[in-house]
């Protein structure tokens, strides 16, 4: 039997997060989100960002015709396994079309975003 006092939003998604200032997009701290209040944010800024609905650490940067872009995912794509992995770069086009790299933090994101920005310049 289904428990009557039972609220999905009372409990914190293993896998969603949000930053830790919504309103800031692009804070650089994010926390483990209740699955609702994720579902919130994230259709609260549906079309202000690119990359599939991704939620954007930085700026796409074009470089020689190519895209650089850095996201903020919202979901852990470690699935639960060891630390999260929150942010990624993909390289759109080019000699490395379709590279990607995953990060925990804001910071790391933005490193790997100019290593990935480097390596297409290089």
């Amino acid at each position: 039997m289904a428990d009557p006092t039972y609220q999905p939003d009372d409990q914190v998604a293993e896998y969603h997060y949000v930053p830790c200032s919504i309103e800031q997009p692009g804070s650089t701290a994010v926390r483990p989100a209740r699955l609702l209040e994720w579902a919130r944010w994230y259709e609260a800024r549906e079309g202000e960002f690119t990359a599939g609905g991704g939620r954007v650490a930085r700026d796409t940067d074009e470089v020689r015709g190519v895209c650089v872009s850095t996201v903020f995912l919202g979901l852990d794509h470690n699935l639960g396994r060891d630390v999260p992995l929150l942010f990624e770069t993909m390289v759109f086009g080019g000699e490395h079309d379709q590279y990607q790299e995953r990060y925990s933090t804001y910071l790391a994101a933005l490193a790997g975003h100019a290593r990935a920005l480097d390596m297409v310049t290089a």
